[in-house]
């Protein structure tokens, strides 16, 4: 299991659809006990969210309820959490490049 994005239009984050989803992916994250390597980030330039595969792993519904689709992991520079652990260590991201 992958990595999974929900790109949201302008009418989606006006109509707050990106809370319900938060909101919604928090309750799984919080019954499946918290597991250290799911969660939910935000790309920090624009309105795209990521899904680590441990949170498609328990959320993959809520996932494909919102538009998930596949995609690669995303750069851990690149993203902020919204739900996970702090250390994002367990989390696989795309490995950073050599500068």
């Amino acid at each position: 299991m992958g990595w999974k994005q929900v790109t949201l239009s302008d009418d989606d984050i006006i109509g707050e659809k990106h809370r319900a989803m938060q909101d919604d992916f928090t309750k799984a994250f919080i019954a499946a006990a918290s597991p250290p390597d799911a969660g939910l980030f935000i790309d920090k330039e624009t309105d795209v969210y990521y899904f680590s595969p441990k949170a498609v792993q328990i959320a993959g519904t809520l996932i494909t309820r919102f538009g998930g689709r596949d995609c690669p992991a995303p750069l851990s520079t690149a993203v902020d959490t919204l739900v996970g652990s702090r250390s994002r260590a367990d989390v696989p991201f795309a490995p950073e490049p050599d500068v």
